[in-house]
């Protein structure tokens, strides 16, 4: 697949976009590892589950297991 420059956004603009979406893929896969971790699993075992979850519900259980804590 080749790159097409955009008549509308500048090539800066687009590589900003692109380091924003690694970063938040990166974010992602944190709170996945987080979610395993303070639910005792292991982590190939629940991506499936966290993988179509929000970033909310994500944070919402951790903050449950950590009051356990």
């Amino acid at each position: 697949m080749s790159y097409k420059k955009s008549a509308y956004f500048s090539d800066e603009h687009m590589r900003l976009v692109g380091v924003i979406a690694a970063l938040w893929e990166n974010l992602e896969l944190i709170l996945q590892r987080a979610v395993a971790e303070v639910m005792s699993h292991d982590f190939a075992r629940i991506r499936m589950l966290t993988e179509n979850m929000s970033i909310s519900s994500k944070l919402d259980i951790i903050k449950v297991h950590a009051r356990d804590l």
